[in-house]
Order: C-alpha cells, then structure tokens, then sequence
C-alpha cells in the first residue's frame, strides 16, 4: 500500500502554491495524500511555514508540538518536514527542538524537497537541510495530470466534484486556491492566505487544489528587494528572481489546457517583475498582456502589487483588457506620510491615493483591498486616524490588517517608540469594525444586481442527509464568492463560457497577501455559507437516497467551469447568495 502524506499550509498564497505543487509531485512519484479523517496516520508530514508575522510562526511551533503529541500517545514514528519561511529563518535548529524533524527546507528548497522526502522515508536516521538562496528562480516540472485523485481515494475529472462526505461546505478542487488545508483539530491556516475564512470563523472541509483546476496560481518571481522595515521576506525568500517569460507562459498553456478557466499570477512584489532580468523592458506589464492573449483565459488576476512599481500603463491595462479582473488588492500600510516614510515604503498618501484615482478612472467597477499594520513604532492616535480616512477615501472594500509585531533582523526591531500592545489592539478594533461595516454596506447594495459568476465547485450533503441543500460555488469578476442554489430540471441554459465583461456588479472578497505583521485578523475573506433561508427548488432533492445524491453530482458537475448569469438574492457578511437567470 502506498505511504500516506499529509501537508499543512500556513501563509500568503505564494506557500499555498508551492504545497499545492508540492502535493502533485509527492502523488506522481507514489505516495497517497491522507484523507483528513487519516491524518493522524500519515507517514509523512510536511509542515509548510510562515514567519511574516509572529502568530503564524507561533502557530507552526504549535502544530509541530501537536503531530509530537500524538505520535508520542500512538507510539509510532513518522517523517517530519519543515518548509517555507520559518524553516528558512530557524533552519537546523528545528531539528534541536523537534526530534521528529528531519527535513528543513526553505522556499528556495522546495524544488529538491519531494526526492529528499523519499530519500528520508527510506534512511530513517538521515537528516537533511536545503537553506542555500538559489542565483536564479529554480524552474519545477509542472506534473499535472489529467485524472486526480482526492485525498478520499475517489477519482474526479477536471470538473471537479466529488462524493462529499464533510459537514460544511463542500468538497471542490479549486476552493480559494488554499491547498493542503484540513483545519479543526489537525492542521490549519495562516491569517494571510487570500480568501480563507477569519481565525474564529467555522472552517469548512475542503478537497485540496489539485491540477486541472478551475482557477489556478502561476509563480512568476521569487524574493523581494524592497527590505520595508518591518519586512522579513527579503531575509527569509532572498532577494528578487523573475521567472522567463517563456516558461510562464509554457506553465500557464499547460493549465489552461487542464480545464483552467482563471489565472492568478503571483509574486511578493509581483509588479517589479523583470527588473532583475537583462532584459528590464520585459517587465510585468508586457507580460501581463502575453498571459491575457492566451486563447481561452477567462479571468485574470494578479497579487500581490507595490504601490511604488505600479506603472500608469499597468494602470491602463485594466481599462484595456477584458478578461483583466476588476479587483485589486493594493498594501497602503498607514496613511500617514510620517510612518509610511518609517516604514520605507517609497512612496506618500498623495501618490497612493493618485493610483487609487487612475484605476478608478480606467475601470470605474474596480473593487480595492488592502493591507494595514496599526501600531507601528511611533504612531499616534493622528496618524491612526489619517490611515482610517485613507480607508474610507480609497472605499477600501476589504482588508487584510493587524497589529505590528517586531521581526527578527528587521530594521523596526530595532526602532524606539513601540506602541503598547493594548493600544494597538484597541485601534485593530477601531479599524476592523469599521471595515466590517463597510463591506456589509457594500454587500446588501449588491441585492437585486446581476453578475456573471465562474462556477468553481459544488456543495453538496452526504447521502442520507436532508440538512442542507447542495449549492454550486464561484466567484464573479470581482472576487466575491457567491453560492446559488443548485438548479433542477438540468436546464443549463445557453452558456458558452464567455465572460459578460463590464457588468462588474457584485463586490470582492479578500485577495492579499502576507505583506503587514502583527497580532489581528482579516476581514471580507472567504465563504459565507451561513446565510439562512432554503432555495426555492430545494424540496426537489431528495437528498435521502444514495441514488439521487450521485445523480445531483453528477448534475452539478455539468456547471462547473462555466460562467453563469446570477441574480443576487442575499447578502452575507462577506460573501453572497444568487441564483440563476
């Protein structure tokens, strides 16, 4: 029987990438991901870290106690592997702290690791370490594979559904691209990952990304030469390495020819791309419009920008390209002039607020979020509340923010005036219940709207259940998730899958990346599936018969992939509830 491994994701999108490719080679070179109620039998573990704030990298700590524990009271052993940022920063001293590590591995290290993994399962006295900074991005065989298996054993097509046998929201590939993450009482999620549900939120079951995905993330540089004061990438994933632009573009051909439909491009500072290359004049935006000319992208999308690198042409490319998104996550930090300075961050409120006004003016549908840290050393109540107006200004829909936390080796560490924690907090509170009551604002405006929403999976109950109803999930242009009652009768429609670009309505959920630090949490991210009331079909399931419930799997299949015209009925507090045209 083939050896069982289990990943756990924490942090920004970049690390749920990589566990997700992670993921596809283990599986091509033999090995079975454990379904989530077999994780606790795995045979290996890989523990894929964040360190950009101080509570992600508590948590890791936490889950490599956890995995001890109860190896320890099961009397078993297991291989234990550390990648990603925290790994890079502690290094070999994890395998001081915790005897059952034996692979460390930074982000620099994940294209070696899957063979290291084998290595290790078969010398069981071995420990290996991977920290060096490679000189140039390392390219990764891309091993998708046109059949899947989810981690219940059960093959899926491209499409994407599967029996489902969770309690929450249902089983799909492609779930807020947040691969590997099984979160309760085994594994968990880091607060940055874009699109997953708040810290205190219930957190659904899902079936890990998989190739052949609806929505996809492509890589196209590694690092960061920015150095912001509070920042540890740059120390933790080494300065800046662009990817050639023909092997993005090979990577992205390959997905989409898999059934990808979106393409998220992603990169700590992912608009000063090229800017390492010989060649500077192949920079992102040149890039941006060969991914675009791909024949059938539907949607893309990009995460996360600098404000500083943000080029008036890339600003135009959102008036100019139609499967371009009108969605856009852009990190202000503070809206202080004085801590935006501190923080090195190259540039003031004024330009922010200049690129706020041009991408308003190019796409007047555009939805913005943001990042925010509060309390940075030397902040007053004044400059808190010149980054509220800047909030309120810009009509920030979401936000990704959180109290400052010193990092090691940054240049804030360092610095002389640190705000008092229950300060900081306080003003968290302050901003986050602002946030939370604009974003709901803006969601109950959508009711009664129209959007075209990219069916990304289904929800669907377990047989011999009646109580919830089975849904089919998506996002429309604009990122907000939408879940609209499954349809009866198998009348699709005359769908082509053509995107109706320009109708824009509806509103966004969080698509950030790990770019503040500190203590806090997120709002407008992820899937509200708490919004009560049945849909009006819902009594033609019966949903008690093993024999209608493959058939609705069967029905909701034949959305998935497609853009369907929505008209919504509900609103959440973070996402909504539509039904079909």
């Amino acid at each position: 029987m083939a050896q069982l491994f289990h990943i756990i994701t924490f942090g920004c999108q970049m690390n749920a990438a990589d566990s997700d490719w992670l993921r596809r080679s283990l599986t091509s070179l033999g090995l079975r991901e454990a379904a989530p109620e077999q994780a606790e039998q795995a045979d290996l573990y890989v523990v894929n870290t964040c360190s950009v704030r101080d509570k992600p990298e508590q948590k890791v700590y936490s889950e490599l106690g956890r995995i001890r524990r109860f190896l320890n009271v099961q009397g078993r052993t297991a291989l234990v592997c550390v990648g990603g940022c925290v790994a890079q920063q502690i290094g070999e001293g994890l395998f001081k702290r915790f005897r059952e590590v034996r692979l460390v591995f930074g982000p620099g290290g994940v294209s070696i690791a899957p063979e290291a993994m084998l290595r290790l399962l078969r010398e069981p006295d071995l420990r290996l370490s991977y920290l060096d900074f490679p000189e140039n991005y390392q390219e990764r065989p891309l091993r998708l594979q046109s059949l899947i298996s989810t981690p219940n054993g059960n093959a899926v097509n491209a499409t994407g559904v599967t029996p489902d046998k969770t309690p929450a929201v249902a089983q799909h590939p492609i779930s807020n691209n947040v691969p590997g993450n099984h979160p309760g009482k085994f594994g968990g999620m880091a607060e940055n990952i874009p699109g997953s549900t708040s810290a205190t939120a219930p957190q659904p079951e899902k079936t890990p990304a998989q190739p052949g995905q609806i929505c996809a993330s492509v890589t196209i540089m590694q690092g960061c030469d920015n150095f912001c004061a509070y920042c540890i990438v740059p120390y933790v994933r080494g300065r800046q390495k662009s990817r050639r632009v023909t092997e993005i573009l090979a990577e992205c051909r390959a997905l989409l020819a898999a059934g990808g439909k979106e393409i998220t491009l992603l990169g700590q500072n992912v608009n000063s791309f090229g800017q390492d290359l010989a060649q500077p004049e192949l920079g992102f935006t040149p890039l941006l419009r060969q991914v675009a000319a791909l024949p059938g992208l539907e949607r893309l999308r990009f995460v996360t920008p600098h404000p500083k690198d943000l080029a008036p042409e890339l600003i135009a490319a959102f008036g100019e390209l139609p499967n371009l998104c009108p969605r856009l996550h852009l990190p202000l930090q503070s809206g202080s002039d004085r801590v935006l300075k501190a923080m090195g961050r190259k540039y003031d409120l004024a330009a922010y607020m200049k690129i706020v006004e041009g991408l308003k003016k190019a796409r007047p549908e555009i939805l913005l979020s943001t990042d925010i840290i509060v309390g940075f050393p030397g902040e007053t109540e004044e400059d808190f509340q010149a980054t509220l107006r800047a909030m309120q200004e810009m009509e920030c829909a979401f936000s990704f923010s959180f109290v400052y936390s010193d990092r090691p080796g940054t240049r804030a560490e360092k610095m002389e005036g640190k705000i008092e924690q229950a300060v900081g907090l306080e003003r968290l509170a302050r901003l986050q219940a602002w946030q939370a009551a604009y974003t709901e604002k803006l969601l109950k405006a959508q009711v009664g709207a129209q959007c075209k929403v990219l069916v990304e999976g289904a929800s669907l109950p377990p047989p011999a259940t009646q109580k919830r109803e089975p849904t089919l999930q998506g996002k429309d242009e604009r990122g907000i998730a939408v879940s609209i009652a499954l349809p009866t009768g198998g009348n699709t429609g005359s769908f082509d899958g053509r995107p109706d670009i320009g109708l824009g309505n509806g509103a966004g959920s969080g698509l950030g990346s790990g770019a503040g630090n500190g203590a806090g949490s997120r709002l407008g991210s992820g899937l509200d599936t708490n919004i009560n009331g049945k849909p009006a079909n819902s009594g033609d399931y019966n949903l008690a018969d093993a024999s209608a419930h493959a058939a609705i799997q069967a029905d909701a299949a034949r959305f998935i992939g497609k853009i369907l015209p929505v008209k919504i009925v509900r609103a959440g507090k973070t996402s909504l509830r539509g039904e079909l045209l």
